[in-house]
């Protein structure tokens, strides 16, 4: 069912010439950067644009892989395989486009070695049968963006890929996991477990499971040789999410239902057998959070610290890739996209806001903060930095000013406490404590207070500066009705004596 070749693209090898590929990627793909000399960064071009993950080195570079593809094009035909190289104030020092004529090419994995070299994982498939033939591919590039060697799996003519994550193991191993689907549609799904040396990217063991088993979460290998993984086991026709060990081989031995029936989405072990789990948590009310658990001990289930973070009425989704990051357990960061528009793909018109929350080590948060509001945005990475702060990825989506279904990636470089830095002559998106949707408006408005300030107060103001409505907010949100004002626009104020002081322009339609 497997087998190993070689893949041979049509850009990529000019190892010692890469400024002439850049050039001659950019005749094609012109990009423009924004807001390089400081800490928010728009990578933009003609084409629809992904980013999948990111990985920081010891200097402070910044290594960040996807792919771009023409737009209307929602992330398949004539994919091409993008690593960007930036330095720590977020300057474009390189590129590698991944190119070939008849197939896609995506990146969706970096991690960092010990050597310095990364190891990359993507996928490629033929553009003429996007949903056959998919291969997994490994890369081994060094920090000039020079590919070093690399290898291709592939899958049966029927099987396509549906999502992959890969972690770098402590004895030196390359581990993927994920699922895939049979052909078009989505069912059956068949989950897969793979393992890889990274000398010389050879697979060791590469498995399909059957449909019964579902995951694409997080996978871990535990001291010994069982290998941990978050996801789900058919039970009577329904999914609960588990944690489930496998041998050496990949055969099943036992599972344990996830606490809080917490869908996970991204894990960080800070030992052998603990570790903060990051997911989605939705009910029968259709509340979406992202829930939070430090699972302590996995010989102890029952042991764990759990938080949820949200509101009653707003989508609320952790970042999809890499969602929670620490470097410090003391000082996690956890991740997502405020206002999610579920349902409506990567392409919503609707605002939305890149969000962040920093806890202590028992998940008692000490600061939120919104960035975005005036795109649709979605997060895919967080992750905490050598100096303290963090580093959030993702896509904008500009659909009040877009002629074709294209995004852009978007960057934010944060310190400890949140804040951006400021240049004079780059302008920064605004960091917000309190933000208020929809606007435009029109029967009511919502405003959503970080969960640092458990009480403020809203003032709706007229064009004269005329108070003309004022709520005091308890906890994380409130609703404004606003049926009897005239059409027009209002200026707002969001404040309490704690130090939230927003204001902004709210209008009527």
């Amino acid at each position: 069912m497997l087998s190993t070749f070689a893949q041979h693209y049509l850009v990529i090898f000019i190892m010692h010439k890469k400024i002439t590929l850049v050039l001659f990627l950019a005749s094609f793909f012109p990009i423009s950067l924004l807001s390089q000399k400081s800490y928010n960064l728009i990578i933009n071009s003609i084409n629809d644009e992904a980013v999948k993950s990111v990985v920081e080195d010891s200097l402070g570079n910044y290594y960040i892989v996807g792919y771009r593809t023409n737009p209307y094009i929602l992330d398949f035909d004539k994919a091409i395989g993008s690593i960007w190289k930036l330095d720590n104030g977020l300057n474009l020092v390189d590129s590698l486009y991944i190119s070939n004529v008849n197939k896609a090419v995506q990146f969706l994995n970096i991690d960092l070695l010990e050597s310095g070299n990364f190891i990359v994982s993507g996928i490629s498939y033929d553009t003429a049968m996007r949903y056959y033939r998919h291969s997994i591919d490994l890369y081994k590039i060094n920090n000039q963006l020079e590919i070093t060697d690399q290898a291709s799996f592939a899958f049966s003519d029927t099987i396509s890929y549906r999502s992959m994550k890969q972690v770098i193991t402590y004895d030196n191993e390359i581990l993927i996991s994920g699922f895939l689907r049979n052909g078009y549609g989505f069912s059956p799904y068949y989950s897969f477990l793979g393992r890889f040396n990274i000398e010389g990217l050879d697979s060791i063991n590469l498995k399909i499971m059957p449909s019964d088993y579902w995951y694409n979460s997080f996978t871990h290998k535990l001291p010994g040789d069982d290998y941990f993984v978050a996801g789900s086991v058919k039970n009577g026709g329904n999914l609960p999410y588990q944690y489930i060990i496998f041998d050496s081989l990949f055969n099943y031995k036992t599972h344990y239902d996830i606490p809080e029936a917490n869908n996970p989405f991204s894990a960080k072990w800070d030992t052998d057998t603990s570790f903060y789990m990051v997911g989605h948590v939705s009910t029968s009310r259709g509340i979406h959070m992202i829930g939070v658990l430090n699972q302590k001990s996995i010989n102890k289930l029952n042991d764990y610290n759990y938080n949820e973070f949200g509101n009653d009425d707003t989508i609320n989704v952790v970042s999809t890739r890499i969602g929670l990051d620490f470097i410090n357990k003391d000082s996690i960061f956890i991740g997502g996209t405020y206002n999610f528009a579920w349902g409506q793909d990567v392409f919503a018109n609707v605002p939305s806001w890149y969000s962040i929350i920093q806890t202590d080590s028992l998940l008692n948060v000490r600061w939120e903060r919104f960035y975005g509001g005036d795109a649709y945005y979605i997060q895919r990475v967080t992750i905490a930095t050598n100096d303290g702060g963090c580093l959030l990825a993702g896509e904008r989506y500009d659909y009040q000013n877009a002629t074709e279904l294209e995004r852009d990636i978007y960057i934010l470089k944060l310190n400890s406490e949140g804040l951006l830095t400021n240049t004079p002559d780059k302008p920064q998106i605004q960091m917000q404590e309190a933000i208020v949707f929809p606007n435009p408006g029109s029967n009511y408005l919502k405003v959503r207070v970080a969960a640092q300030y458990p009480q403020s107060t809203f003032d709706l103001y007229d064009i004269n500066g005329n108070l003309i409505k004022r709520k005091e907010i308890n906890g994380k949100w409130g609703r404004v009705e606003t049926t009897f004002l005239p059409t027009r626009s209002y200026v707002y104020k969001i404040y309490n004596s704690q130090g939230l002081y927003e204001t902004g322009k709210w209008v009527k339609q």
